[in-house]
């Protein structure tokens, strides 16, 4: 048997002898590929992660404008009791619903039916021109 591993090393030669899965092992390229899918392996929950963290300021964000809003909707049904529980309302939900006054005042009270039929029978004179004669007019003017 002749050995043609002139000019190799001891090592190149003993790497020679060795099958290719154990030199392939032994070799950077491996150690790069293992390195490679560990990074991979590492970066996917990674970016899951950041992803679901965005998502979750998101609705954080939005529950909170929704918190503002409601407390402000608060403040004002607050103030609206406030008021209602006040002097002036009660006042003022007397004068209107009960019909009180103070006792220098002086009230007046409109009918407003008997105004609207007062203003009603008077009818204009464009009204009593007959309809069709009315479309005359509007055509041949």
């Amino acid at each position: 048997m002749i050995n043609h591993s002139y000019g190799l090393s001891p090592a190149d030669r003993r790497q020679s002898n060795q099958p290719f899965w154990q030199r392939f092992l032994t070799s950077q390229r491996f150690l790069v590929i293992v390195f490679l899918l560990i990074i991979v392996a590492i970066s996917f929950p990674l970016i899951r992660s950041t992803s679901q963290r965005k998502m979750i300021e998101q609705e954080i964000a939005d529950m909170k404008k929704d918190n503002e809003a409601y407390r402000n909707k608060s403040q004002e049904l607050k103030e609206m009791i406030d008021y209602l529980q006040s002097d002036v309302s009660l006042e003022e939900q007397a004068r209107l619903n009960l019909g009180l006054k103070k006792p220098d005042e002086i009230v007046v009270v409109v009918n407003r039916s008997q105004s609207l039929t007062s203003s009603s029978s008077v009818i204009p004179e464009e009204s009593r021109i007959t309809n069709w004669r009315l479309w005359l007019h509007y055509f041949f003017k």
